[in-house]
């Protein structure tokens, strides 16, 4: 009975489908204007979605060829719990998008890969196809030591002491693909030392004023980011644009962290230009800006042997 009952139905769909055609064909038979549509005269072309994965996916083929290389250390799956492993997981996933959907992406390699590990069990979910020789993905197992030049190399690492000032397309940065929101010790700079790399840190003081409460931890997506409009800019005002804006001091909203920060520049006869620029209209504060002004030696703070000590200081007044 239920066979019948489906079999009645899908003879009934059968001919109302062959009535619609039917009548569509006779409406295009009568009219003797331009049909615009699909399969017809159309001023666009429908772009499928597999159209443009086929394209990044050249894209990235074209970049292993002649784009600099960015490698992002696979190798701490032993210091991380399966959480904070399926957050990293997931940023490399994320990793290999926003790479994949730049304009002038890097020749990405992931090194170090343990594939029965955690994060790699994980970011296989994420990327099905990631092992696959079709697949424009570099996936090693090796260390990054073994695959590219020694003197190359740098380890970016925010625990060191040297700025990165300028980007070097001949140059390949690493990146510890970690996330340590337990787990704080520097491990990448002991490795990097362990290895005898050269090391570099971006330069986020010298371009950013923290909030209170904020810590200096970037996500691997947001590094892949502001490496990649370094690359294409050599801006760091335009690169640091990806850090979070929850991360940063806004002057605007908060003027008391402004004349905080003023106060504590004044005491300890700093420049802080760097850190602030005021726009024309409305006297706005922004953390993005190069140095415009100069702070100049404040007067009275020269040392005098005969005034040291004695609790005063000699000023001279006009009459």
């Amino acid at each position: 009975m239920k066979k019948e009952s489906l079999q009645r139905k899908k003879e009934q769909r059968a001919g109302e489908t062959e009535r619609r055609v039917a009548e569509i064909r006779k409406e295009r038979a009568e009219n003797d204007h331009i049909i615009y549509g699909l399969a017809h005269t159309s001023m666009f072309l429908r772009i499928y979605d597999s159209t443009i994965n086929h394209w990044q996916n050249n894209r990235l083929t074209r970049a292993m060829q002649f784009a600099p290389k960015l490698v992002l250390d696979c190798s701490y799956d032993d210091h991380m719990n399966h959480r904070e492993s399926s957050y990293a997981a997931k940023q490399l996933m994320l990793c290999f998008a926003e790479n994949r959907a730049n304009d002038e992406p890097f020749d990405l390699h992931y090194c170090n890969t343990n594939f029965d590990g955690s994060c790699m069990q994980i970011l296989k979910r994420y990327i099905p196809t990631m092992l696959n020789p079709e697949f424009p993905m570099n996936i090693h197992s090796q260390c990054f030591t073994e695959l590219f030049p020694k003197e190359q190399l740098v380890y970016l690492t925010p625990h060191c002491r040297e700025d990165l000032v300028t980007y070097d397309p001949d140059d390949i940065y690493i990146v510890g693909a970690m996330v340590d929101t337990v787990n704080n010790e520097p491990l990448s700079l002991a490795k990097a030392k362990r290895l005898g790399l050269r090391m570099a840190r971006l330069p986020l003081d010298r371009y950013l004023q923290w909030g209170a409460g904020s810590g200096k931890s970037l996500t691997l997506n947001q590094m892949i980011s502001i490496m990649l409009d370094l690359k294409k800019t050599g801006d760091w005002n335009t690169a640091l644009q990806h850090v979070p804006r929850r991360k940063v001091a806004d002057y605007a909203t908060h003027p008391n962290d402004r004349q905080a920060l003023n106060k504590r520049a004044n005491k300890l006869n700093v420049r802080i230009d760097h850190l602030l620029k005021y726009e024309g209209n409305g006297g706005k504060a922004t953390v993005f800006a190069k140095p415009e002004m100069l702070r100049h030696h404040k007067e009275g703070m020269d040392f005098k042997l005969e005034n040291w000590a004695t609790g005063k200081r000699k000023t001279n007044r006009s009459s």
